[in-house]
């Protein structure tokens, strides 16, 4: 895997196409994916990231402050869907946002991006005042986790599962 993020332009660009085209010659027929919040992904970046074999981009979205999804890279989104092979939404369900993300899941099918993967929402206990500050508490019994529990992504926060659950079944019908 690989991340791209930042600001514009991509700071990383010969870095990040010299590794595409080692991990293909190292690898061939390997399936390489980019992460990117999107900032940085010019079309001419786009176009040498397609000429170099990359098969997939998958994006952050993030809701905006009061709703919405305005900082979401819907342009960038549509042009890696017009350049590249597989375009993808990678982000977790936040608590609260059920309608919002049904709005998103539409505007991603419009614009022919191929999926999402939706992940549970985590509250990181290295940060726990913050993300209580904002009402968001513990689901209750969170399963069972082979790790320590101070892992960055934290334990299940309520409400993510169940919204998860009601997103993926209007996706369905």
């Amino acid at each position: 895997h690989l991340a791209v993020t930042g600001g514009e332009p991509c700071l990383h660009q010969p870095e990040v196409l010299d590794f595409l085209r080692v991990a293909k010659e190292l690898y061939p027929g390997v399936h390489v994916r980019m992460y990117t919040s999107g900032d940085g992904l010019d079309d001419g970046f786009l176009q040498a990231l397609a000429a170099g074999g990359l098969d997939e981009v998958r994006f952050s979205a993030k809701p905006a402050d009061g709703g919405g999804f305005d900082r979401a890279p819907f342009d960038r989104m549509a042009a890696a869907v017009a350049a590249l092979p597989d375009v993808m939404v990678e982000m977790p369900v936040v608590p609260g946002t059920l309608q919002d993300m049904k709005g998103l899941l539409r505007r991603l099918d419009a614009e022919g991006v191929r999926g999402i993967n939706l992940l549970e929402f985590c509250f990181p206990l290295a940060n726990a005042e913050a993300f209580a500050s904002r009402g968001f508490r513990l689901r209750k019994n969170p399963y069972v986790i082979p790790y320590n529990y101070w892992y960055a992504g934290g334990l299940p926060v309520a409400g993510s599962e169940s919204e998860g659950l009601a997103l993926l079944a209007f996706a369905r019908e």
